[in-house]
């Protein structure tokens, strides 16, 4: 908008950079990429009884992998490997066998909740807790979860699946995901696969109580065959004991005004509740923190996150990142983007002659080190540094144009000068 013979508007556009936030787990964690089990973290058992198996197929089956799981040996009966964990809520890992049909006399599965670490057999040892079980006589072989109560076989607490396994096993491997919820309300979700390409959302069967036990040291992994051979063995890879941290990405500000702006990003949940916030400031310490919409976020896709903040300061660049809390924070990247300059005022004209005027930019409240240029509206052309008019804009600050000496004007001719501004990103308007 122009005023009087002159004026300008200045705005200032943005100037965003977003990068991405991996992902961050915490608690147990382990993809065996290592190359080991024996540390980061420790399993203890039969370790002699399993190994690192990097063949791009699970032997025996048929399943795709990643190229570095865990598996039991060939012509390995009744062992167990643990490793400490105190997750009481949420499990992630794929699990896998070779072609064979499991029985109650040869079956496997994994320990979810254990109050010890032991070897051997799941039933041999006294310990308290929860495994699942895949393996009955006859059909259906579906997995099951049961309960540990001290010594003895253990008490099956129900079906977690619908689908059978009696014929193949996992053989085409299973990603899987169980959660509990505090009263002892058990859930499993499956998909096909042995990679866990993405978290499996589809229920595998209704929800079993069981509450029990609402504690545990350790994590593992077992097989009791009764006839051993080199078609039964146990595969596992992808473990991710309790609630992934969110996916966080801190996207680019819109809407952006003099004083005011608004902060995108996404989150992925991965399945569990995240309440979503942006830090913004003066710099990377930020110092300010605003709640985002919608909150909370669930699910385990991306969800589109926003929020707009005012009161910022005229042609300033801010700092930004998404946040995503659960028990802790996962931060996005940082970004960053400019407010819009203030529209200038119109120059100041005065000692106007035939071929000479001078010109002063007013007042207009932006920063000292906001750039102006100067534009005459009849003639299309840009006042330059030795005061004649071009067809190139000059930006320089108020106080580098100082008071402007015209000359070289054409007599009897109207001009009508107004002022451009931009900003630290040179965005103009």
């Amino acid at each position: 908008m122009l005023k009087s013979l002159q004026l300008h508007v200045t705005k200032i556009l943005l100037t965003t950079a977003f990068l991405l936030m991996g992902v961050i787990s915490w608690g147990q964690t382990d993809d065996f990429t290592d190359g080991n089990f024996t540390s980061n973290p420790v399993w203890s058992g039969n370790t002699s009884n399993f190994s690192i198996v990097t063949s791009s197929t699970l032997p025996g089956g048929s399943a795709s992998t990643d190229g570095s799981y865990l598996g039991s040996n060939e012509n390995t009966g009744t062992i167990t490997l643990t490793t400490p964990s105190t997750e009481v809520n949420e499990w992630k890992f794929s699990l896998g066998s070779p072609d064979f049909d499991p029985s109650s006399s040869n079956y496997f599965g994994v320990i979810l909740m254990s109050n010890t670490a032991f070897s051997g057999a799941i039933t041999g040892t006294s310990w308290t807790g929860y495994f699942l079980k895949i393996g009955v006589n006859g059909t259906p072989d579906k997995i099951e979860l049961w309960k540990k109560t001290g010594s003895g076989s253990g008490t099956k607490v129900g079906d977690f699946s619908t689908t059978s396994y009696s014929t193949g096993a996992l053989k085409s491997g299973l990603n899987i995901r169980i959660t509990r919820s505090n009263s002892g309300v058990w859930q499993l979700y499956t998909s096909t696969g042995f990679t866990y390409a993405s978290t499996p959302t589809t229920t595998a069967g209704g929800t079993l109580t069981d509450n029990t036990y609402t504690s545990s040291s350790y994590f593992g992994v077992y097989s009791s065959f009764a006839s051993p051979g080199t078609s039964r063995r146990v595969y596992i890879d992808n473990i991710v004991l309790g609630a992934g941290a969110p996916t966080v990405t801190t996207g680019a500000a819109s809407s952006i005004t003099t004083t005011g702006a608004t902060l995108n990003g996404t989150i992925n949940a991965n399945g569990t509740s995240t309440t979503p916030s942006f830090q913004y400031g003066l710099t990377t310490s930020y110092g300010s923190n605003t709640t985002a919409t919608p909150s909370p976020v669930t699910g385990s896709s991306s969800t589109a996150i926003s929020k707009a903040v005012t009161g910022l300061s005229v042609n300033t660049q801010y700092h930004f990142r998404a946040v995503g809390t659960q028990s802790t924070a996962t931060n996005g990247s940082d970004a960053t983007f400019w407010t819009l300059a203030a529209q200038p005022n119109a120059p100041e004209a005065s000692n106007v002659d035939i071929t000479t005027a001078n010109l002063v930019i007013g007042a207009d409240g932006n920063p000292s080190t906001t750039q102006y240029a100067i534009y005459d509206l009849l003639s299309e052309l840009y006042v330059q540094t030795d005061g004649t008019l071009g067809a190139s804009a000059v930006w320089r600050t108020a106080s580098q144009w100082g008071t402007i000496n015209l000359n070289g004007l054409t007599p009897e001719t109207e001009y009508a000068f107004f002022v451009k501004a931009r900003n630290g990103a040179n965005t103009e308007t």
